[in-house]
């Protein structure tokens, strides 16, 4: 039950995040676009090559990043669960493996 609640939270936090970063993506993408504009206005073929090679360097390098997981929480966070499991496991509050295995087959 424990665990339902702190994924809900877990939701709550990415939801948030999400609406936060598309507000912060759309300053940025409009910002973007108008640097772009005056850019092109003074820039020569050598300037414009080298830009197109810096953006696809950033983004293999960005594709590279984004195959490991992130981690949402920060290690004071990762330490608190890991103290407050700890402590319901001393008192009890916790399921043994033969349990688990059991609940797992009730879920397929």
């Amino acid at each position: 039950m424990e665990f339902r609640n702190f994924a809900n939270i877990s939701n709550e936090r990415k939801e948030n995040n999400i609406m936060s970063n598309s507000r912060n993506t759309a300053r940025l993408g409009a910002e973007l676009l108008n640097e772009i504009g005056s850019f092109l206005a003074d820039a020569d073929d050598n300037m414009l090559r080298k830009t197109i090679d810096f953006i696809r360097s950033q983004k293999r390098k960005e594709e590279k990043k984004s195959h490991a997981a992130p981690c949402q929480y920060t290690v004071e966070e990762m330490k608190q669960q890991a103290v407050k499991r700890m402590e319901e496991c001393r008192q009890g509050k916790s399921l043994s493996t033969e349990e688990v295995m059991e609940s797992i087959k009730e879920w397929l």
